[in-house]
């Protein structure tokens, strides 16, 4: 009974945002049978019947953000719930209710990729992208372009996933020396910080670093190496009056090498953002990865970086 009473609450609790913005009844959701007493197997059931009462024929309903924006919104709340195989088989029964009007199919698979895919989303979820990419790619249904889109999307994506190698490349240091990730700083691990010198929210993060005691201990201990990259886009190089400039800017030793010769600056050989090596939409982006040079994080930030240490 208290098992069912804590289910509740936390539907309640998933469902929070309809009571606020719009009357229940305006979309009906799915009844759980009673016999489903797991919370798991609950949210496999209501997300796989989500969108059975949806009308995706009625495309006035698009221009509505508290009742078809809302909808999908609260999907992808019950979603992250869901067990891996639940998620993938309530996105491709999704997918395969929406193709049926090309208006509410584009409509919800840009919403689905804004709200996962954005870095200022509150419900970015790479995992949940990925299983909408599947259904997209698995659908009979759908523009060439839309395929291209999802099938680029998802080898994006799916690099650099925590527990696999990280994407090498070639970079060149001030002093003209020449190396490449996988070789680099060997027999330990890594943090990777990709970064534009005149980006106000790198300067922030690199200054986060510099003041997590730490991380900075680990690297005086010669028990992590830092390379900061500056992605090359076939423009950036250094400034061979200087070996501390780019392009111009001035890139002092003191705010880039912290209290460590473990701390490294570089531009990268290979263009990164053309091979889609990385996915760079933001900067600074940051990756820890482990002696191997398998990724351990990805595209995190100072503060996880700190916890992982600390563990």
């Amino acid at each position: 009974m208290l098992h069912r009473i804590l289910i509740t609450v936390l539907a309640i609790w998933l469902l929070c945002p309809i009571a606020r913005g719009q009357k229940i009844e305006d979309y009906p959701l799915p009844t759980v049978p009673d016999s489903i007493t797991e919370l798991e197997p609950r949210a496999d059931y209501m997300v796989f019947h989500y969108w059975e009462k949806y009308n995706f024929q009625d495309t006035t309903l698009l221009a509505i953000p508290e009742y078809a924006e809302q909808a999908l919104s609260n999907f992808i709340a019950l979603l992250s719930y869901a067990s891996p195989q639940g998620r993938q088989q309530a996105t491709d029964q999704w997918i395969t209710l929406a193709t049926s009007n090309a208006k509410s199919y584009d409509f919800f698979t840009k919403e689905a990729e804004r709200y996962l895919y954005d870095p200022e989303s509150p419900l970015k979820n790479e995992d949940l992208l990925l299983c909408v990419l599947n259904s997209i790619l698995a659908s009979p249904i759908g523009n060439e372009y839309d395929k291209v889109h999802a099938q680029f999307l998802h080898q994006l994506i799916s690099r650099n996933q925590p527990g696999t190698p990280a994407e090498n490349f070639a970079f060149e240091l001030p002093d003209g020396k020449r190396d490449s990730l996988s070789t680099f700083a060997p027999g330990k691990p890594l943090l990777l910080m990709f970064f534009d010198p005149e980006c106000e929210s790198c300067k922030h993060t690199i200054n986060q670093l510099h003041n997590d005691t730490t991380l900075t201990q680990a690297l005086a201990n010669n028990q992590l190496a830092l390379l900061t990259i500056i992605p090359n886009d076939n423009e950036n190089k250094w400034d061979n009056s200087s070996p501390t400039k780019i392009e111009g800017v001035p890139l002092r030793a003191e705010n880039y090498d912290a209290q460590s010769e473990n701390w490294y600056i570089a531009i990268s050989l290979t263009d990164i953002k053309a091979n889609a090596l990385y996915d760079l939409k933001t900067l600074p982006s940051l990756y820890l990865l482990d002696s191997a040079r398998n990724v351990l994080l990805k595209d995190t930030t100072p503060d996880t970086i700190d916890s992982y240490f600390k563990k």
